[in-house]
């Protein structure tokens, strides 16, 4: 669940942007809570009584402006993400000042907002349970318990999943293989990262996954795998 706040005194913008925000939810499979408010003061009187993971705050506004308000948030909150809306890019200078986390211009599409939500969703996961993966069309999180192995494949990583899905990611395998932050899993190739917990049989030059997919060993590799996995599979006898 992501906690959004959108502060506009227009109508018009406040609804198109609800509309953007619901058709990201449903894209990306995240679940949002969306409170508008058509001015600053509003805002601030809710934020007394309910907190916000990401704000999208317009500028110029009747009685209190965006900049003032989001001076008035930073004195107490500097976890909150605030992004500041403008038709014009000349308050630049003055979004960083107020520690403003991002701009963002009315006239730019959808495509630029939805690149904030998913950096945003992309920065709140917890890398110890799963690792982000990027595709052309949204940010997934995939639990590290349910990859079985990984696969580059071009200029792509396929990541095969314990219920038969296959993510697309364009994140290099290298940069993916950092995040591998259990001990089930091991490289046993360049190409290929295999989860250990799914391994139903091998040979000097192959695994066999229990789902029947069959993922090369490469010779550099042979040695340290056959040590690594007889030492995985007798620390989880210990553990019986």
């Amino acid at each position: 669940m992501i906690r959004i706040a959108l502060c506009d005194d227009s109508p018009e913008y406040r609804q198109r942007t609800a509309a953007q925000l619901e058709q990201w939810s449903v894209q990306r499979g995240v679940n949002i809570l969306l409170d508008t408010y058509d001015n600053g003061d509003a805002l601030l009187n809710a934020l007394s009584k309910r907190n916000y993971d990401l704000i999208f705050l317009d500028i110029i506004m009747p009685m209190l402006s965006g900049i003032d308000t989001c001076m008035e948030i930073r004195r107490e909150n500097r976890q909150t993400k605030i992004i500041l809306l403008s038709v014009s890019p000349e308050f630049g200078v003055d979004a960083f000042r107020v520690k403003a986390n991002g701009y963002l211009l009315k006239s730019q599409n959808t495509e630029r907002l939805f690149e904030i939500l998913d950096e945003h969703l992309a920065e709140s996961v917890d890398n110890s349970d799963f690792i982000v993966a990027k595709t052309l069309t949204m940010v997934k999180k995939v639990p590290l318990s349910s990859i079985r192995h990984i696969e580059a494949q071009n200029k792509q990583v396929l990541i095969y999943t314990s219920d038969g899905d296959v993510v697309t990611s364009s994140t290099p395998l290298h940069q993916i293989a950092a995040e591998l932050k259990m001990p089930c899993f091991f490289q046993c190739h360049r190409s290929y990262i295999v989860n250990m917990n799914f391994i139903s049989s091998y040979t000097k030059s192959e695994i066999v996954t229990d789902g029947g997919q069959h993922i090369p060993i490469s010779r550099n590799f042979a040695k340290e795998f056959q040590s690594t996995y007889f030492s995985f599979l007798f620390g989880k006898a210990g553990d019986i």
